[in-house]
């Protein structure tokens, strides 16, 4: 799968965890160690493929820094 498909996925997995502990905690489910196990496997395989992603990608910034340095920069010419 390729690596934009991926973080889809990766967010939509974290999600997933994210709706079954709501509902576990909303309506008093007793959620067993070995689905919190499971639940954990899979909130870190999502968030394991947004930081793989992440770090393969690094920000650009446009540089230009405070939105007011290049009328500074003018006012003290």
């Amino acid at each position: 799968m390729s690596e934009p498909a991926r973080i889809p996925d990766a967010y939509q997995q974290i999600d997933q965890v994210r709706r079954q502990l709501v509902e576990a905690a909303a309506f008093s489910k007793h959620l067993t160690p070995d689905a919190l196990e499971h639940l954990a496997g899979t909130l870190a395989t999502g968030l394991r493929l947004i930081a793989d992603h992440t770090t393969a990608s690094p920000v650009r910034y446009s540089g230009g820094g405070h939105k007011h340095a290049g009328f500074l920069r003018y006012r003290l010419r």
